[in-house]
């Protein structure tokens, strides 16, 4: 008897383990920027009418490519249409940061960043991030 428990638990747990992961997060896309103003993106994210968070890492450098003691802010947008986008806005001073904005329209999106403020001439903001459902 306990053979035969052994035979179907054991693959039971394995085909659980394999469907799980696939059922909490359903899409991660990534994006990158490297802005001294402002990016939109060209990639598009198909998502679904579910929660759905950023995470990004950015941070700031100067002109010569150093990085910088002043730190730039700069907003993440999730964008659909006129009428239907996300923004969140975080620090470029090398962290990484989480934004949820929890359930969303289904549609297509694209990403875009904008640098938000001025600390100094030719500095950028570059980093990356993810969406994830």
């Amino acid at each position: 008897m306990k053979k035969n428990v052994k035979r179907i638990l054991v693959p039971g747990l394995l085909v659980l383990g394999l469907i799980i992961p696939g059922v909490v997060s359903a899409y991660t896309g990534s994006y990158s920027f490297d802005i001294s103003a402002r990016v939109e993106g060209s990639k598009t994210h198909s998502l679904s009418n579910e929660s759905t968070s950023t995470t990004a890492t950015a941070n700031t450098y100067s002109a010569s490519g150093s990085v910088q003691k002043s730190k730039s802010h700069y907003t993440v947008d999730l964008y659909k249409s006129l009428f239907t986008s996300y923004s969140a806005k975080f620090l470029a001073d090398g962290y990484s940061y989480t934004k949820n904005w929890g359930k969303i329209s289904s549609g297509t999106y694209t990403v875009n960043v904008t640098k938000n403020d001025d600390t100094g001439y030719g500095s950028r903001v570059k980093g990356s991030g993810t969406i994830d459902q």
